[in-house]
């Protein structure tokens, strides 16, 4: 047993005859035919029966079996453990005598475990002095195995033939010896927590977090918090999540799983920040607590919380210093005036110079000089920096007055920036305007006083819409990018071909079976935006299919349609697809598209699929090739709108030929009227005039239709010419008095 506990210290080392597996049970015996004969066999005396005369062989365990002889190593399927803690296995052997003929007397059952595989032969006896069967030349031995064989990674056993007669003074000699066989012992399994984790180990105070765990080889969970938990405590099943709500401190999660041989333990924290306090700076210059303040320190907030900085003098030590209302803008100017005077003058209440100690003059003379009955107080200057702005912004308010005392401030809707007693002069700032507002200001003197008002405006924020297509021309089962994005809008909201509520900028796949108009409207403070987009949907075709659309590019059109609205001068891009059908490929494809004559080409203009291509579109056609069989091309190209003439609406066809398929054609209707300001239409005095000469014959002639043939109209003009009558005859009468 010490060789064993030597041996068992050793590295795994693995050696042919014998496999281990480390941590699932064994499924594989190993024989090791003939390797490995224990060195008491021969004896250590020359004389020992002729080199072991009894063969012993064919060694099974549980009924495995085997006769090989060839030395070499095996792995036996197996079904279960053969050597494992507490099990009984039955061993049993055949032997022969050689015609060396030893005395056998009894056979003596050893086994070796450990972590090696050069285990030694006498490591552990099984059973002693077990009998001959000679009548059926076979042996057995029943094993209870110990559960020491746990601590080991495999164990061998040996069968030895035993004499009980002396041979050169050796007790018991040995006088045969089996060849080894070797067996795998499996490794306990372990309770092991493979996984345990959080959906979000930092959160927010009062968020929630969600616990996952796994394991291996455990039988039961248990759960613990610190702080203590309620939705994780005690027993817990051995995997699962489970969500921790309203956390409101940095917690520490703790879960502890158990099996058959050992326990496990797995901790995890989950950090809580603490809710944010703001601040906000209000009218009087104090930092306050507010749930949307602008600050999220008290420090930052008092940092920026300050007063306009204005001064004071201090007449008793003729020094300057800070004060909210003080009486002057700037430390300069107040030590310019702040200078002890040998004598100071003020003015009293029935305009008198009297000697003061705190008296704004510091001659007699200045005073009389100003000391003086006020004429009138005057508010000479009363603006803002700004009367239109949008929602939210600020405004500075800047005032003078003359001869007046004191003034106040009042606003409508009240406002607390501007409210109450003002200085005869200043500026005040007025913090997020969220209404049009009209601010007055009255100032007095003892005798007169003056108001002064004006308004400020909030500018509407007018919402704006671009809706377009990636493709305009389909064909049926063909999709499309619908896109979007859109300006000063809170969501929108899909109709006709489309519905449900849309964000204000994205996109959306559409695979229409028919031509389909999408409108899309967006709505804002403001108001609303309207945009419609229409996809023309072709049948699948054998041959060629073939489709013009328009739009607009100085109006600011994005998507294509089949009626294009102008005015003179707008530059129009036209929009031509082809697609070749199912049956066969097109050859020498050329689109021929000429313009009316109102309308002019732009050179350099047309595309192939983005390429730039030659300017024979309008003329002798543009070539395109051959066209594979499914498969379409994009053509655009630009022309400018000119005078209409006579005509206000005009049709462009375009069509598309190929040499072995019969010619198609689609057209796109232009028609003049679009009204959309001066951008757009051309205005003139020639026009002007013409349309002013209408409206006033036109109007004309219906007055006198109604004054010379409708009753009422007869009366109203004789009613009209008596007043006219009266007036004259009243002139007339103050002229002669006069």
């Amino acid at each position: 047993m010490k060789k064993s506990l030597q041996l068992s210290v050793l590295a795994i080392i693995f050696v042919a005859g014998f496999s281990f597996v480390n941590t699932l049970p064994a499924r594989a015996l190993t024989i090791a035919d003939y390797g490995n004969i224990p060195s008491a066999c021969p004896a250590k005396s020359p004389n020992n029966y002729n080199n072991c005369g009894v063969f012993i062989n064919n060694i099974n365990v549980n009924g495995f079996n085997d006769n090989d002889t060839s030395e070499s190593v095996r792995y036996l399927p197996i079904e279960g453990n053969y050597i494992t803690p507490n099990k009984t296995i039955t061993i049993q052997w055949n032997y022969y005598i050689t015609s060396f003929n030893p005395p056998l007397d009894y056979f003596l059952v050893k086994y070796g475990c450990g972590d090696t595989t050069s285990l030694y032969n006498d490591d552990y006896i099984i059973a002693n002095n077990i009998p001959l069967n000679k009548q059926t030349n076979a042996q057995s031995i029943q094993w209870s195995i110990p559960a020491s064989v746990a601590n080991y990674q495999y164990c061998k056993i040996w069968v030895y033939a035993k004499s009980n007669t002396r041979v050169d003074a050796y007790s018991t000699p040995t006088v045969g010896v089996s060849n080894t066989r070797a067996f795998t012992i499996p490794s306990p399994s372990q309770c092991v927590i493979t996984n345990f984790s959080a959906s979000n180990t930092n959160v927010n105070s009062g968020d929630s977090t969600t616990l996952n765990w796994n394991t291996s080889d455990c039988n039961y969970c248990s759960a613990s918090a610190s702080p203590s938990n309620s939705y994780w405590n005690g027993s817990q099943a051995t995997y699962g999540s489970k969500t921790i709500y309203n956390l409101t401190n940095t917690t520490y999660f703790s879960l502890t799983c158990s099996g058959t041989n050992n326990s496990d333990t797995k901790n995890l924290t989950v950090t809580v920040q603490p809710p944010i306090t703001r601040y906000t700076c209000n009218s009087n210059y104090q930092c306050v607590v507010a749930s949307n303040g602008e600050y999220t320190s008290l420090t930052s907030c008092q940092n920026n919380c300050v007063a306009p900085v204005r001064y004071n003098c201090n007449t008793n030590t003729w020094t300057c210093s800070q004060a909210t209302n003080g009486t002057y803008g700037t430390y300069s100017e107040c030590t310019s005036a702040c200078q002890p005077p040998i004598t100071r003058y003020t003015c009293n209440s029935n305009y008198q110079c009297v000697v003061a100690s705190n008296g704004e003059y510091t001659s007699l003379t200045s005073c009389q000089n100003n000391c003086v009955t006020p004429s009138q107080c005057v508010i000479t200057n009363f603006i803002s920096n700004d009367y239109s702005i949008t929602n939210g912004d600020n405004i500075i308010l800047t005032w003078n007055t003359t001869n007046c005392n004191y003034c106040t401030a009042s606003t409508n809707p009240s406002n607390s920036y501007w409210t109450g007693s003002q200085a005869t002069y200043g500026s005040r700032t007025i913090y997020n305007l969220q209404n049009p507002s009209t601010f007055t200001l009255t100032c007095s003197n003892n005798t007169t006083s003056d108001t002064e008002t004006f308004n400020v405006s909030l500018q509407s924020v007018t919402p704006t819409l671009s809706f377009w297509a990636d493709k305009y021309s389909l064909t049926q089962g063909e999709s499309t990018y619908l896109r979007w994005t859109s300006n000063n809008t809170n969501y929108c909201v899909a109709s006709n071909g489309w519905s449900g509520t849309k964000s204000i900028t994205g996109y959306e796949n559409t695979t229409p079976n028919t031509q389909t108009t999408y409108t899309l409207t967006c709505y804002g403070n403001s108001g609303q935006v309207s945009q419609t987009v229409t996809i023309y949907v072709a049948a699948p075709t054998t041959s060629m299919s073939f489709t013009k659309l328009g739009r607009n590019l100085s109006f600011g059109d994005r998507s294509y349609s089949k009626n294009i609205r102008v005015a003179q001068g707008d530059v129009i891009e036209f929009y031509l697809t082809i697609t070749a059908g199912s049956a066969n490929d097109l050859y020498n494809v050329v689109i021929t598209d000429p313009l009316p004559s109102v309308f002019s080409y732009r050179a350099g203009t047309t595309k192939i699929d983005g390429v730039v291509q030659a300017d024979t579109i309008t003329t002798t056609g543009l070539s395109l090739g051959t066209i594979n069989r499914g498969a379409s091309k994009t053509i655009t190209f630009q022309a400018i709108s000119n005078n209409p003439g006579t005509y206000l609406t005009y049709t462009n066809t375009a069509q598309a030929t190929a040499s072995n398929i019969t010619t198609v054609s689609d057209s796109a209707t232009i028609t003049y009227g679009l009204v959309a300001g001066a951008a757009t239409v051309a205005t003139g005095a020639e026009d002007s005039l013409i349309i002013s000469l209408i409206l006033s014959i036109g109007l004309a002639f219906l007055l006198w239709y109604y004054l010379k043939f409708n009753p009422q109209g007869r009366l109203a003009l004789a009613r009209l010419e008596n007043k006219i009558r009266e007036y004259r005859l009243e002139y007339l009468r103050h002229r002669m008095k006069r």
